[in-house]
């Protein structure tokens, strides 16, 4: 009887070692999407509903052969935003630019933090070599410079902008990379509430004579 009695004991200490590494291995692998993890993306192969496509005030937005086509009226921008699927504050949007305006006055960017009254964030370039971060709608610009615009090269152009921080902690940070390389840091004015998680999306804005056409393709949004 002390040895099957034994045998008990033994039995529920395996028991509970396998139920405290389940535990062990729930609060290391998880907890949630981490960073890295691809959390939306479209290459744009077909429409969807996901994206606003038509006429609208300023130019149109429609799919075009596998891409997001975003087209701009002189004068005018157009700003392209879809919900993510999850609430996920600290982003890094990444998608590829199929060929620069050639009019060195047309910005072309990402949008992040995007709320249901199209406050968000802007992190665009210029064909010229000119960076900005802007928050929307009130057009505040939290950083701008310049870059080498041999870096845009003659091909499309992979866009990077993260998205990450807002809090006392980890402060907002707003990264713009062209093909792998950072262009441009940018972070919140002091004393102004960073935007909390939100959409993403494209953004165009036409300060050329004559209409702008941006196809867009590859969207990709991950945890930073």
């Amino acid at each position: 009887m002390r040895i099957f009695g034994l045998r008990i004991w033994v039995v529920v200490g395996l028991v509970v070692l396998v139920a405290a590494g389940i535990v062990v291995l729930y609060f290391l692998y998880g907890r949630g999407p981490q960073p890295g993890d691809v959390v939306f993306q479209d290459d744009f192969s077909a429409p969807s509903s996901q994206w606003p496509a038509g006429a609208s005030k300023g130019g149109f937005t429609l799919f075009s052969g596998g891409t997001y086509l975003v087209g701009v009226d002189p004068g005018s921008s157009i700003s392209a935003l879809t919900d993510l699927p999850t609430t996920q504050r600290d982003v890094r949007v990444e998608a590829a630019v199929v060929r620069m305006p050639s009019a060195h006055d047309v910005l072309v960017g990402l949008a992040c933090r995007a709320d249901e009254t199209d406050r968000f964030y802007e992190l665009a370039i210029s064909g010229a070599g000119r960076w900005v971060v802007v928050r929307r709608p009130d057009l505040t610009v939290l950083g701008k410079g310049m870059f080498d615009p041999s870096s845009l090269g003659s091909g499309a152009v992979d866009l990077d902008a993260e998205c990450a921080g807002g809090d006392a902690e980890h402060p907002l940070r707003l990264a713009l990379s062209v093909n792998g390389t950072v262009v441009g840091v940018a972070h919140e004015r002091p004393g102004e509430a960073p935007l909390p998680s939100g959409g993403v999306g494209f953004v165009v804005v036409n300060g050329s004579a004559d209409p702008a056409d941006v196809h867009f393709d590859d969207l990709r949004v991950l945890v930073a």
